[in-house]
């Protein structure tokens, strides 16, 4: 099987087969695969569980799948992709928009930036706790922070605004 996904202007081409996920010219070796928990979150997002070993190491991921997006956590980090054709451009709430959002409910531990703070890409933003699991959410684009949304201690549901940065020109 074979999926392209976008993160901003550039693709990822993920091949699956039976004990091998390459992702662009990159090979992982995959053991056991299991899906754990599926729950529809607010905005229709499905999320699910998945336990994975890749190369010898057990991992669990969350992945939150919209129609035109997709959002996996994994090792404490959250990474979002656009799919389809529409998701080239990166437009408006695409995934390097500028636009950070909750990939699924959960509570905000943490928040690292403040309206008016220069961002720069892979620059974490806000720590959700989500299924006993905390990921950080990172900028996808250098800029400023227009808006702060999330407060720390407080609960979100999927989908929820969290920041919103505006892009370097």
């Amino acid at each position: 099987m074979e999926v392209r996904l976008w993160r901003g202007a550039h693709a990822v081409t993920v091949r699956l087969d039976a004990a091998t996920a390459t992702v662009n010219d990159a090979s992982l070796a995959l053991g056991a695969v299991s899906a754990g928990p599926r729950a529809t979150a607010a905005g229709g997002a499905t999320v699910e569980e998945l336990h994975v070993e890749i190369d010898g190491r057990p991992r669990r991921a969350l992945v939150a799948r919209t129609r035109d997006r997709v959002l996996v956590a994994l090792g404490g980090r959250v990474y979002a992709f656009a799919t389809g054709e529409a998701a080239r451009g990166a437009g408006a709430g695409g995934a390097a928009s500028g636009t950070v959002v909750a990939p699924m409910p959960g509570k905000v531990v943490a928040v690292l930036v403040t309206a008016g703070d220069a961002v720069e890409p892979g620059q974490p933003l806000v720590v959700l706790e989500a299924m006993k699991m905390e990921s950080t959410l990172v900028a996808e684009v250098a800029g400023t922070v227009k808006t702060v949304a999330a407060v720390a201690g407080t609960t979100v549901d999927g989908g929820a605004l969290l920041v919103e940065i505006t892009p370097a020109a």
